[in-house]
């Protein structure tokens, strides 16, 4: 089967009255503090408890390293370093100096298992890392709430490390003494311990925002909010941390204010019209509404409406707020949103570019979208089988960009224009103006992979996600939708290889749009820039050979 993922030897870079009150939050980033690590002898060390003994796990964190390149054997995030008794290694997340983010642990014979990226986060530059191990040994690396790399599988586990967790450094062990080795140089922020490997979509949803000490697997939640003193508390109650090992002498992190780019989840509404109930609070996935309507009624200025994939057979109105609805895209899909003889969508209460409508298909309604006197920004939305598109009537100027629109009976766009979108009119099958795409070489085809049961993902000869069975897949042709978005916009949320650039429609700009050859051959950690580092990996790499190769 296909996999966009890397492997060890690749580079992809890439929510009563009482109840509803809860809900009416400001959605803002988190003041709080962090530690500094002077890259010396600084670190922070949390006593073993059993919890911590872990084969199937997910560490997280912030982290802003303030050196370009680590130097020796690199430096350690997080930690669950040898054990004096046994001389096991468990899991050790750290920065490799010439293979990047890695991912460490031995297995019973004390031989290391190794999972390098070759992505390293920029210096001076808020990052968030996540690995999991699943129990099927497979394991996954996170940046900044996007999967990094994929291995299917990996070596065993050691099942003798009864070592502390340890932040900002680690521990090994030579001739039954303990040393504490690799520190990091930088920030680090908001650690997450988990007895269970996180979803990719647990990982995108909460990396950037406050998690429920009680949730289910979390066995260590560190924020580094205390602001000062020689203790870290643990969230979860399980396990305070301490400063330095002991809290004394100069191996003591640095509390600093923090700027990292968390969230509180209460400006968040959750809607899930297969598990949601309207009689839910709507702070979680899992006490979710069942109704977007109900999410946009709860919200408040500034919040989010995170609406999972199902069908939604409802008309719905932003009723004048400057709110995000946005369409959550899952391994099931994305949602479908439809009003048979109705205004699927309306803005007619003054909203404006504050009030975004991002990330859903729209289909069999009367109208898709009606605006009056209003100027919404309507983005990443695959309009298909209405009687009429998108309609702006008196003082209206939507900002409309990287939309899809095929199969409007009447008309796609009236009173309106939309950038970098595929706009297919009949009469006019060649129509092409700067920054709108029409029919290109399809005769005005878009390429969905199944419209008919509703699969709106974009065929690609380089990979497409098959919501059926789970899979990424090769098509025989490529939609003229891939890599078409707004060229301004960074494509680092769609997996890798992206083309550089996002993709129209309703998966565009989402960890499931459609893939396509990255443009630049030399760029091996894809980060848009051909450099030193990418250097580095190919003098790594030099004179290596495959075994087939006298």
């Amino acid at each position: 089967m296909f996999r966009s993922y890397s492997n060890e030897n690749d580079i992809k870079l890439f929510f009563t009255i009482s109840v509803v009150a809860m809900c009416n939050c400001v959605f803002a980033e988190l003041a709080g503090s962090a530690l500094l690590f002077d890259g010396t002898d600084d670190y922070v060390y949390m006593p073993y408890i059993d919890a911590y003994r872990l084969s199937v796990f997910t560490y997280e964190c912030w982290i802003k390293p303030t050196i370009e390149m680590p130097n020796g054997h690199g430096r350690v995030i997080i930690d669950q370093g040898e054990d004096k008794a046994s001389d096991h290694c468990g899991g050790r997340f750290f920065l490799d100096e010439s293979k990047g983010l890695t991912l460490d642990y031995e297995n019973n014979d004390d031989n290391p298992n190794y999972f390098h990226t070759y992505f390293y986060p920029p210096v001076d530059t808020w990052t968030h890392i996540a690995v999991t191990r699943a129990a099927d040994t497979s394991v996954n690396i996170y940046v900044n709430g996007q999967l990094l790399s994929h291995w299917d599988s990996s070596g065993p586990y050691t099942d003798y490390c009864f070592q502390a967790i340890t932040v900002g450094a680690g521990i090994n062990v030579s001739s039954g003494i303990e040393y504490v080795v690799r520190f990091f140089e930088g920030v680090i922020d908001d650690v997450r311990v988990w007895d269970v490997a996180r979803s990719d979509t647990d990982i995108a949803t909460y990396y950037n925002r406050k998690v429920d000490p009680n949730s289910a697997g979390l066995v260590g939640y560190w924020d580094f909010d205390d602001g000062f003193g020689t203790i870290a508390s643990d969230s979860t109650g399980n396990n305070n941390a301490i400063l330095g090992g002991d809290g004394i002498g100069s191996d003591l992190p640095v509390w600093i204010d923090s700027n990292a780019p968390i969230i509180s989840g209460e400006g968040v509404c959750y809607v899930d019209g297969v598990n949601g109930d309207d009689l839910n609070n709507g702070l979680t996935l899992e006490t979710a509404f069942a109704t977007i309507q109900r999410g946009i009624d709860t919200a408040t200025d500034n919040n989010t409406v995170l609406v999972y994939p199902a069908m939604y057979p409802e008309a719905i109105n932003l009723l004048g707020k400057s709110i995000t609805v946005q369409g959550v895209t899952t391994e099931i899909g994305g949602p479908l949103l439809e009003a048979p003889g109705d205004f699927a969508v309306s803005f007619y209460s003054g909203e404006d570019a504050n009030s975004i409508l991002s990330n859903f298909v729209i289909k069999n309604s009367e109208m898709a979208i009606f605006i009056a006197d209003a100027s919404p920004t309507i983005r990443h939305l695959t309009i298909v089988d209405n009687d009429y598109g998108i309609a702006a009537f008196g003082y209206s100027e939507p900002d409309i960009s990287n939309c899809i629109f095929w199969s409007n009976a009447n008309s796609n766009l009236s009173g309106c224009e939309a950038l970098y979108s595929y706009i297919y009119e009949a009469n006019e099958p060649n129509l092409l103006t700067e920054g709108l795409i029409a029919q290109g070489e399809f005769e005005g085809n878009p390429l969905f992979a199944d419209p008919a049961n509703d699969d709106y993902h974009l065929l690609s000869e380089r990979g497409r996600f098959w919501p059926e069975h789970n899979v990424w897949i090769l098509d025989n042709v490529s939609s003229p939708c891939i890599d078409s978005g707004d060229p301004a916009v960074d494509p680092s949320v769609e997996p890798m290889p992206n083309g550089g650039r996002i993709n129209m429609g309703a998966f565009g700009e989402t960890p499931y749009a459609s893939m396509s050859e990255w443009p630049l051959a030399g760029d091996k950690n894809y980060d848009g820039l051909t450099d030193f580092k990418d250097l580095t990996i190919f003098c790594n790499e030099w004179l290596s050979k495959l075994e087939w190769i006298e």
